[in-house]
């Protein structure tokens, strides 16, 4: 047996209906120096069972069960288990790898020894795997903001994927990233106070050491149904608030590290607004009057704190930040 030089962690809770999906691109990628640990998170259906055909026949694939503890869990659970191996890259229990996501970013990630790690970008697929809104997340993914100076400029496809960059919510996707397994050992593993956007806060604790080397190629496929996480908005926002909170509590960040997370709060909360009052448009369009006027009152209300953030955390005050 080839020794693995890459382990990939899959996070698995009820994952009976895509995970088949899942595996498989695993075992038809072009790069065969891999294992695989599916962390079965308590699962009540037939997850067990259906990953258990793969183990009998691939000595590459491994199982492991826990009692149910969420995502984070399931991920730290995999990083413990993962400590021998040089790489480790995530695989959500229902996305699709494209065949050559490994021997693309393990060749990236070789050819730039200053990197943390590697990424590229993905695209929609529905819950029968057809492609959906062709175009729509390659646009989001190659459309990289950054922080220059006090400004946030454009960020050029050939450049790597920084700290600057991050903190603009540029956000590295989950499934189609890989880092060192000597720079995970220094940032710890995934917090659980930053659950439902546990992977951008890794991403920025990482790129404090250096940068994510970039692809512009289409490494992997992101299901979209009605249980993904990401579709929750309110949670979403939620949390992303939580991982800016954390990051300018942080003593480790640079002076201007620290302007640049505070002019990516102030995007955030811009396209915060931004995105309530585009609904509010659309509310009004189709006669919903009612949830028109509740979506402009969150829109006041982040206004509202987008500057009171600013001059609290001005005298080093972060309690604006916390969610009521």
């Amino acid at each position: 047996m080839e020794l693995p030089r890459v382990t990939i962690i899959v996070p698995a809770y009820n994952s009976v209906r895509f995970i088949r999906d899942t595996i498989e691109s695993v075992l038809a990628q072009t790069y065969s120096a891999w294992q695989l640990i599916v962390i079965n998170d308590g699962s009540t259906d037939s997850t067990v069972e259906l990953v258990q055909e793969y183990v009998d026949r691939d000595e590459r694939i491994k199982l492991h069960s826990k009692e149910n503890g969420g995502v984070v869990s399931a991920l730290n659970r995999g990083l413990d288990l993962s400590k021998h191996t040089e790489l480790v890259t995530l695989l959500g229990h229902d996305d699709v790898w494209e065949p050559d996501l490994l021997v693309t970013l393990v060749n990236l990630i070789d050819t730039d020894r200053d990197a943390v790690g590697a990424h590229g970008i993905a695209r929609y697929i529905g819950a029968a795997g057809e492609r959906v809104k062709p175009g729509v997340m390659e646009i989001e993914l190659r459309n990289r903001r950054a922080v220059a100076g006090r400004a946030i400029v454009a960020w050029e496809l050939h450049l790597p994927t920084t700290f600057d960059v991050l903190v603009c919510q540029s956000f590295i996707p989950a499934s189609g990233v890989i880092v060192r397994r000597n720079i995970l050992d220094r940032v710890g593993n995934f917090d659980m106070y930053c659950e439902g956007a546990e992977d951008w806060d890794m991403w920025l604790r990482l790129s404090q050491f250096g940068h994510f080397a970039f692809v512009d190629r289409v490494v992997y496929n992101y299901r979209l149904h009605d249980s993904n996480m990401s579709s929750n908005t309110h949670k979403m926002e939620s949390a992303l608030l939580r991982v800016y909170e954390k990051l300018l509590k942080s003593h480790e960040l640079s002076s201007a590290q620290r302007r640049a997370a505070t002019i990516g709060l102030r995007s955030h909360f811009t396209r915060l607004i931004r995105v309530r009052t585009q609904w509010a448009r659309d509310c009004v369009r189709s006669g919903k009057l009612m949830d028109a006027a509740k979506q402009i009152r969150h829109a006041g209300r982040l206004y509202a704190r987008s500057f009171a953030a600013v001059r609290l955390l001005r005298r080093g005050d972060h309690s604006i930040l916390r969610l009521s």
